[in-house]
C-alpha cells in the first residue's frame, strides 16, 4: 500500500464521503483504495471487519448515487470497482455485502456480490 493510499484508507469514512469532498475527489479516493484492495486480501479483511463498520456507509453511497445522472457514471464505476475488490476472495465480506444489497431500498447492486 502506498503512503498516500495508506493515509486515505486510515482516514476513509464512507458515511462522510459525499458530504466533505467533491465527486471527483471521491472517485479518486475510491479508485486508489480499490487498487489496494485488489492487491491484498489482508487489506480487504481488515476493511471489512473495521470498526466503525464500512457496510452501512457503503449502502448509503449506493442509495444516494443518482444512476440517471450522466455526470455520476465515473463515480458509479469507481464505487463498483471498490465494492467488487472489497468482497473478492473474502467470504465474510461477501456475506456482509449480500446483507447490504438485500436491505430495504438499497441501491447496492446485488450482482456485484
Amino acid at each position: 500500500m502506498t503512503s498516500t493510499s495508506a493515509a486515505a484508507t486510515s482516514e476513509f469514512n464512507m458515511n462522510n464521503l459525499f458530504y466533505s469532498i467533491t465527486p471527483d475527489t471521491a472517485r479518486q479516493i475510491l479508485d486508489e483504495i480499490a487498487d489496494d484492495l485488489g492487491k491484498d486480501v489482508h487489506v480487504r479483511q481488515r476493511m471489512g471487519q473495521a470498526s466503525p463498520s464500512i457496510w452501512p456507509g457503503l449502502n448509503n453511497l449506493w442509495k444516494t448515487i443518482d444512476a440517471e445522472n450522466s455526470s455520476c457514471r465515473d463515480l458509479i464505476a469507481s464505487l463498483a470497482k471498490f465494492t467488487r475488490n472489497l468482497v473478492a476472495a473474502v467470504p465474510e465480506n461477501q456475506t456482509k455485502a449480500l446483507h447490504v444489497s438485500q436491505s430495504a431500498g438499497s441501491g447496492f447492486p446485488a450482482n456485484l456480490v
